[in-house]
């Protein structure tokens, strides 16, 4: 248990991955612990390698060196605990804008829901428009 404590193995890894963030992750003994505990080993390996942006599981895949039908099984897990998020699509919307009772989010749910549909042509001349981050994120959806 020794790679737990000194950043080694697919803890030392993840750790190594999460701190490209901004927020970042220092090695540390507790950090170790805390990943231990979230993370199965092969569910750190598969976090260390996983893209920072949305993609489908064949993307996944690739990066990993698992294949799709290896991968979901381990993705649905780390979906149950919190550390990934599963989104199908079209479903995108529903999940950022809960609130169905609230205006705001059926107008945020309409417009996100119009920008994902949008052909790739519009969508690049549309974030070339809002400067924002988010947007450009959700654009390149």
């Amino acid at each position: 248990m020794g790679h737990v404590h000194n950043g080694k193995g697919a803890y030392g890894r993840l750790q190594k991955r999460l701190d490209r963030f901004p927020i970042g992750a220092p090695p540390a003994p507790a950090l170790y612990e805390i990943l231990k505990n979230l993370y199965t080993e092969e569910e750190a390996e598969v976090g260390a390698r996983m893209p920072i942006r949305f993609t489908g599981i064949g993307g996944i895949a690739r990066r990993t060196g698992k294949s799709p039908e290896a991968l979901r099984p381990i993705l649905h897990r780390m979906a149950d605990k919190g550390l990934v998020m599963d989104f199908e699509r079209g479903k995108f919307q529903n999940l950022l804008f809960d609130d169905f009772d609230r205006l705001d989010h059926a107008v945020l749910r309409a417009l996100t829901r119009i920008v994902v549909g949008l052909p790739p042509v519009k969508k690049a001349l549309l974030s070339q428009q809002v400067h924002s981050r988010s947007f450009r994120a959700l654009a390149e959806r």
